[in-house]
């Protein structure tokens, strides 16, 4: 006997409803999914018209086998089994039609050619790119990757990056490395160029996205940091060190009161009358300045005059406390800027990783999985034939994707 569907899984194999599940895993998606094909072949839907899309082969294999087991199983089942079995799928009495279709579906199945179209998204697309390579913009005869080939190629490609840095036939990727190479250790850097080799799809569409320029990449990333295209990591120094962005006279007086207190608030004070004194000076001992207000942390100093002594002076706590606040807004832009430069010396190895691994791929006329999905995509979105979507159109009614938030 099969296992009944609650009112749930009844509503998401309804062949009427457009729907979508989201469950962890083991609840029964691919249940309510195989359910479902069953449902609109019963419904009157041809085997041929339904397209199942999964994310992995096991995944597509193991639909297959369900459905195509259960439909085998209605041909030698009594009317009664096969009635109890109907009603459960359906939640409702099946019809006398629906009883004779359902012994017809496993051979209707088995006249269509390659069976029900139960594939991974990477087999359709391919399939697509197959039927309509030239507007695809893809060499007919086109050969896909496996993954071992994929990661050779990455090598080479990685390879061939670090040999022009060497030749000194690239100087940005050079500042690049340099820069990488201060801060990270070499098993770091191993692993952070495997992890630009993984990302290469998201990568690769972001520099699409910005018309494969590197400066534009720059640019909105130094927007989406909340950073002018003018700053700099200088003009912010400079800035938080100029007399204009805080009152010089207000801390000055702070830090003398201080002078008059235990030895920590006269160390404070002359740490920050020393600092005030030395304009030219300021933007070198800036972090040294910082110091005086935040903890190893990062974090406001709970305490920045003695108690004893910060009773007595209310206003110049306030004063203190006014500076530390600025330090901290200056803290947090340096860190900001910090990742905007870390991130901008990853992108340039991504930037370049990408561009030297599509060479090779173009060289030899092949593509990878990530491929499939982005020519695809182009397919849909850019090209004015409408035929495409009129012959897809006329072949499918029905899609039924799983994992589709992969």
């Amino acid at each position: 006997m099969m296992e009944k569907q609650t009112p749930e899984q009844l509503m998401a194999s309804d062949p009427k409803a457009s729907v979508w599940v989201g469950a962890s895993a083991g609840t029964g998606k691919t249940f309510v999914l195989s359910n479902r094909v069953l449902r609109l072949m019963l419904a009157g839907s041809r085997p041929n018209k339904i397209l199942c899309l999964t994310y992995t082969n096991n995944a597509a294999a193991e639909m297959a086998i369900r459905v195509n087991k259960r439909l085998s199983g209605w041909i030698s089942r009594t009317d009664d089994e096969l009635y109890n079995e109907l009603n459960i799928v359906l939640g409702t009495s099946p019809t006398d039609s629906q009883m004779v279709l359902a012994r017809k579906l496993f051979a209707q199945v088995l006249d269509v050619p390659g069976g029900l179209k139960i594939q991974t998204i990477h087999s359709f697309c391919q399939s697509l790119l197959g039927r309509f390579p030239i507007e695809a913009k893809v060499s007919p005869n086109f050969d896909l990757l496996d993954d071992i080939t994929i990661n050779e190629h990455l090598r080479h490609s990685q390879d061939k990056m670090l040999q022009d840095i060497d030749d000194g036939t690239n100087d940005q990727l050079s500042k690049a490395l340099n820069y990488l190479s201060s801060i990270l250790a070499e098993d770091t850097f191993t692993k952070l160029m495997k992890s630009l080799s993984n990302e290469r799809g998201g990568l690769e569409q972001l520099f699409v996205r910005n018309s494969s320029n590197f400066s534009q990449v720059v640019s909105s990333l130094k927007t989406l940091l909340g950073f002018l295209k003018t700053d700099s990591r200088k003009t912010i120094i400079d800035a938080a060190c100029h007399n204009n962005h805080f009152d010089h006279s207000e801390l000055s007086q702070a830090a003398k009161v201080l002078l008059d207190g235990s030895t920590t608030d006269v160390k404070r004070g002359e740490d920050i009358l020393s600092w005030l004194g030395d304009i030219e000076g300021r933007p070198k001992r800036l972090e040294d300045y910082m110091q005086i207000f935040l903890t190893g942390k990062f974090e406001l100093r709970a305490r920045l005059m003695t108690k004893k002594l910060g009773d007595g002076h209310p206003n110049e706590v306030d004063i203190l406390f006014m500076e530390a606040e600025r330090v901290m807004f200056i803290n947090e832009r340096l860190r900001a800027f910090t990742l905007f430069e870390n991130t901008c010396a990853i992108l340039r190895m991504g930037f370049e990783l990408i561009n030297t691994y599509k060479k090779r791929k173009n060289n030899r006329n092949v593509v990878d999985y990530d491929d499939l999905i982005s020519k695809v995509s182009f397919l849909f979105e850019n090209v004015s034939a409408s035929w495409i979507l009129y012959k897809l159109d006329e072949g499918i009614d029905h899609i039924l994707i799983d994992e589709a938030q992969d």
